[in-house]
């Protein structure tokens, strides 16, 4: 790191270094830091220089002081997350957990989310979710105010819906939202 200063002179000190034109036996026309025989030096201007005038203070934004977030808890209580279920309805009960509990009077609202896009707005802690595709999807829960801002998010949850499919007939039926057991 001491090194760094004195590179940093020595640099500076070579840009000042002379300049000097000749011409070779050849006719070429040659420059060089090093004089030679019959060189001309060249007086090379400073380099051109400009400062910037200061710039204007910015104006003092006065703003409020930023509240803490009310809510500060929401978890998709079921499904579990990587859950597989079966239901040839292509129903599934969402339940979650939003604490403090959920300002209604305000405007607040609850959104779920299944595969990013919204699919039902409620005020209440568990709904079910109906005519689901078969397949694998994301899940989540939002909070959102009377003005479309969202106020909370919960962890984003897979899980797996199973549904009898009409090119199987044969297969195995399983009750309603059960799951089988795991192969031995």
């Amino acid at each position: 790191m001491r090194l760094l200063p004195l590179l940093l002179l020595f640099v500076a000190a070579s840009a000042q270094a002379a300049i000097y034109r000749w011409v070779d036996p050849s006719g070429t026309v040659v420059y060089s830091d090093k004089p030679v025989k019959g060189a001309k030096k060249i007086e090379v201007p400073p380099p051109p220089s400009f400062h910037l005038p200061p710039a204007p203070a910015a104006p003092a934004v006065k703003s409020k002081p930023k509240s803490p977030p009310y809510y500060h808890a929401l978890e998709i209580q079921a499904p579990a997350d990587d859950q597989a279920m079966w239901d040839n309805a292509g129903n599934l009960r969402v339940r979650f957990h939003l604490a403090p509990p959920l300002r209604v009077p305000l405007g607040d609202h609850v959104e779920i989310l299944v595969d990013g896009q919204p699919r039902v707005q409620t005020t209440a802690s568990e709904i079910e979710l109906r005519n689901l595709d078969r397949g694998t999807h994301r899940l989540q829960v939002r909070v959102v105010d009377g003005a479309g801002r969202v106020l909370i998010r919960s962890a984003e949850i897979h899980f797996h819906l199973h549904r009898q499919s009409v090119l199987f007939p044969q297969r195995r039926r399983f009750p309603t939202g059960t799951t089988p057991a795991p192969a031995r």
